[in-house]
């Protein structure tokens, strides 16, 4: 109970800096034109955007331990909806303000680049016109940006949206990329129109990332292979894969701890993988040693992913006395998110009385950790609970109470996507998203 009311207290904190960023962005609203905002100003913000999204993460990171603690879920499912909404409105204000800044900086020196060249060229080719499809103005994708805190206007992960010195959107010319453009003369109601030609090939690749499920088989075999590329007959790893039959995979939240560092993960269970494996972000937050490898994970349709590192951590459990050390293998991501989707938890009717492995096991998130077949089945207890038809399953661990297996109609919104634990960088994952689009 103590450690709630500290949490409640440093939100509180959070919320105070919110307000004082919203303070400093209400006077800018007033000026009438971007000159009126000098450069000391704009520098000001950028370092103050900086931050202020630096605080969005630590908003999640307390948020989400205040859930684990709170038996009222829907008031702090509530809490966070309306909290991320002020940061999503103001990190978007404070970036279109930089961006206009810039952009104002741009036109300046293109204005004055063209009176001096161009002024005896006397033959002019006329291209056509590239018809750019609109945008419908959903945010759905801007969130999307936000979320992977990549850059909005060339979609990379080095850098923000006003350090970029890419060029802009091609319809507005404001510094977002074109994919990201808001049509504003759409009607209510309507769609974005797409050609026929386009319209064909997109099928298609939908046919393609959809396959039938009937198909597909419970575990996708990966295999660790030496640097000379040789091929092993026997697989050293595989890897579990959620289909779209809406499989919720197993998730606990452990303690991790080395040379007396001790930090909360989210680890994946998968009793289908033989080795564990932690992200790069996670084995920098632990500050672990590494120990250099020459090795990749070869996957799904061959595809591959490099491993260049190893690292020690220990794994404590917050339901018992459990603990033991593993050796991980480390990537820079494991998985999507999970679940695919948020669940309707108060639809599986949970037993109070259960301490569960991940209290938010329910809510999309990133994964931390995965422990392979030598962990899960160590710490796989005899009890479990049906929760009924089409709902998935109880079972007690050593971690806590595990929830996994199918679950058919809760979700707030049904995936269409089949996930496989191994994946690429989310700039990878991100671009084909968007040739998808």
């Amino acid at each position: 109970m103590t450690e709630l009311k500290e949490l409640i207290k440093q939100r509180a904190t959070i919320r105070s800096r919110i307000t004082l960023f919203e303070r400093f962005l209400t006077p800018l609203k007033c000026l009438d034109s971007v000159t009126e905002r000098n450069k000391l100003i704009n520098n000001e913000l950028s370092l103050r955007l900086t931050k202020f999204q630096e605080l969005s993460y630590t908003f999640d990171e307390v948020q989400s331990k205040i859930e684990g603690l709170d038996s009222d879920l829907s008031k702090q499912m509530e809490e966070r909806e309306q909290t991320e909404n002020q940061f999503f409105q103001l990190i978007v204000t404070a970036q279109e303000f930089l961006e206009a800044y810039n952009d104002s900086k741009l036109k300046q020196g293109d204005e004055s680049s063209c009176r001096g060249s161009s002024a005896s060229i006397t033959n002019h080719v006329k291209l056509p016109p590239l018809k750019i499809p609109p945008y419908s103005g959903d945010t759905k994708r801007n969130a999307k940006v936000y979320q992977w805190k990549i850059c909005s206007n060339c979609l990379r992960n080095d850098h923000l949206s006003y350090q970029c010195r890419l060029a802009g959107c091609r319809v507005c010319k404001r510094r977002h990329n074109t994919l990201l453009h808001r049509s504003n003369n759409l009607p209510s109601g309507s769609q974005p129109r797409q050609s026929q030609s386009s319209s064909s090939p997109r099928h298609e690749i939908q046919n393609n990332v959809e396959p039938s499920t009937n198909n597909l088989p419970n575990s996708l075999e990966a295999t660790i292979n030496s640097k000379n590329g040789s091929a092993s007959p026997n697989p050293i790893v595989t890897v579990s894969a959620g289909s779209s039959n809406l499989a919720l995979l197993a998730t606990a939240v452990v303690e991790v701890s080395n040379n007396g560092n001790i930090f909360k993960l989210r680890a994946l269970l998968d009793n289908g993988s033989q080795y564990s494996f932690i992200t790069e972000a996670a084995r920098a937050k632990l500050a672990c040693v590494t120990t250099k490898e020459s090795q990749y994970v070869s996957g799904l349709q061959n595809a591959t992913v490099g491993i260049a590192e190893h690292c020690n951590i220990k794994v404590q459990s917050t339901y018992s006395s459990y603990s033991c050390d593993v050796t991980c293998y480390v990537l820079p991501v494991i998985t999507d998110v999970l679940p695919q989707a948020e669940i309707r938890v108060n639809e599986l009717d949970i037993p109070s009385n259960l301490q569960l492995a991940d209290p938010a096991f329910f809510r999309p998130g990133d994964i931390d950790l995965l422990l392979g077949a030598e962990i899960f089945w160590d710490v796989l207890g005899s009890s479990q609970v049906k929760l009924g038809r089409d709902k998935p399953v109880l079972r007690e661990t050593l971690l806590g109470w595990i929830v996994a297996g199918r679950n058919w109609v809760n979700y707030y919104k049904r995936p269409n996507k089949v996930y496989c634990n191994f994946s690429k960088t989310i700039q990878e994952q991100l671009v084909k998203f968007w040739e998808l689009e």
